[in-house]
């Protein structure tokens, strides 16, 4: 009986360890704010601040992950929901929200992970993950002026890779709707626009745009599609549209200014280049079945 005991005394208390949650929030400076809900067992949460800043979690499940910093001169603003297992906001290079800039990450399912970066000021991320196995990437970085960044994620096995914007206000918009799709973005430069709307599986973007005021558009909805974009230069326009059964692939390469691209297909399995160098050409391609 004391042999029984003892055993139930030690399974008991391995369940309490088992059930811990850790928090470990520094705070440096004047004013600043945190809030941290944990309810589940093995969840983690990591915060440094410094002077003026605000930061909100709630974690529900089990082994969730949240490591964050806001930076040394205040104003900013930071908001993760994290609901299931083993998703993590972690945060990318050696700097974290600068000045004046605003996150808003919400996970719901198991597996999603947030990679979150944000230097200088006044830029806003909205992250949102539904489904398990997803990846985000952001990285705002440098400018006068402050960047939005939007990546939804709806299904599972997503990436959204880069999500890279430096120097002057760059817009990006990505919108996934299905599983084990690919998108990578990067904008390098002022006033340059990105929307990508996904709907289906299997589909891979690879998007560029630098230099500055260029506008990229992409939707797909269907399987199993390619688009690839690399703009060099000014104010160009690429607008790409893939719908039907799938399969298609399409790639547009400009390098000069005020160049405009358009390319719609719909069916199965087409396959469009377009290369313009120089200024001021314009492209239409349509692929019907």
């Amino acid at each position: 009986m004391k042999k029984l005991s003892f055993l139930t005394v030690a399974i008991f208390a391995g369940s309490i360890a088992m059930a811990q949650n850790t928090s470990t929030t520094t705070q440096n400076g004047n004013a600043n704010s945190a809030t941290i809900d944990q309810d589940g067992s093995g969840n983690t949460s990591t915060l440094t601040q410094s002077s003026n800043n605000t930061f909100e979690l709630n974690q529900t499940g089990d082994d969730n992950l949240s490591n964050f910093r806001q930076g040394l001169y205040g104003g900013n603003e930071a908001y993760i929901n994290q609901l299931g297992d083993r998703n993590k906001v972690t945060r990318g290079g050696g700097a974290l929200q600068g000045t004046n800039n605003l996150a808003n990450i919400d996970q719901t399912g198991d597996d999603n992970t947030a990679n979150v970066y944000q230097d200088f000021k006044d830029h806003t991320l909205d992250i949102d993950q539904v489904g398990s196995g997803n990846f985000a990437k952001a990285n705002q970085d440098g400018g006068v002026s402050g960047s939005d960044l939007i990546i939804n994620q709806v299904g599972d096995n997503n990436r959204s890779d880069g999500g890279y914007q430096n120097n002057g206000y760059n817009y990006s918009n990505t919108q996934i709707l299905g599983s084990d799709n690919l998108t990578s973005t990067h904008q390098d430069g002022d006033g340059n626009n990105i929307t990508i709307d996904i709907t289906g599986s299997g589909n891979g973007n690879i998007l560029a745009g630098s230099a500055g005021d260029d506008y990229i558009s992409v939707s797909q909805t269907s399987d199993g599609n390619m688009a690839n974009i690399d703009i060099t230069g000014d104010y160009n326009d690429v607008n790409i549209s893939q719908d039907g059964v799938g399969g298609h692939t399409a790639s547009v390469m400009q390098n000069g200014n005020l160049n405009t691209a358009s390319v719609m297909q719909d069916g199965t399995g087409h396959i469009s280049t377009t290369t313009q160098t120089g200024n001021g050409n314009i492209a239409t391609v349509t692929q019907n079945d």
